[in-house]
């Protein structure tokens, strides 16, 4: 999301100027780093589940198991944030201001675990605070791309808070 951030520009209307092979490249690099997580995840599974000497971590194993699923849904939910707002665009006028910055908040909360680890934990739980703040200030009309957009905003927010072991403010 950090990276959407910085590489797209908007015209004065609001509107993404990225090429949309973009998204693409973006999912892909998702993905693949989803891919590794699952990789590490079946192999520290199998040796907790195989090795005696390593049951002690089984209970340390499945809580980052679970963990890792809401890694998941946010990958997902990010995703298709990605897509309506630089894809979607051309369907409506563009998003409304607080949308564009709860997108953005939503993007500095992810590079903040992204870049700092756990370190970063408090620094993204007050930028998903905000974003879901943002997000929920607007008046969406029902059937409408902001209200989607706030939707899925709101579903970040709440995936990214499980993540981190938060709750939700």
């Amino acid at each position: 999301m950090r990276r959407w951030n910085t590489s797209t520009s908007s015209s004065p209307a609001g509107r993404s100027t990225v090429d949309r092979t973009w998204t693409l490249g973006v999912g892909e690099h998702i993905y693949e780093q989803l891919g590794q997580l699952i990789a590490g995840r079946f192999t520290a599974t199998e040796i907790v589940r195989l090795a005696p000497r390593w049951w002690h971590l089984r209970s340390t194993v499945r809580a980052a198991d679970e963990r890792l699923a809401h890694v998941n849904l946010l990958a997902s939910g990010v995703m298709s944030l990605l897509r309506t707002t630089v894809d979607g665009l051309g369907v409506e006028p563009a998003l409304p201001a607080q949308l564009r910055g709860a997108v953005h908040q939503l993007g500095e909360a992810l590079g903040a675990i992204a870049e700092n680890g756990e370190a970063g934990t408090a620094e993204a739980v007050a930028g998903a605070a905000r974003a879901g703040r943002l997000a929920a200030e607007g008046r969406h009309e029902p059937g409408t791309h902001a209200l989607l957009v706030a939707s899925i905003i709101d579903a970040c927010v709440g995936d990214l808070y499980r993540v981190v072991g938060a709750e939700p403010e």
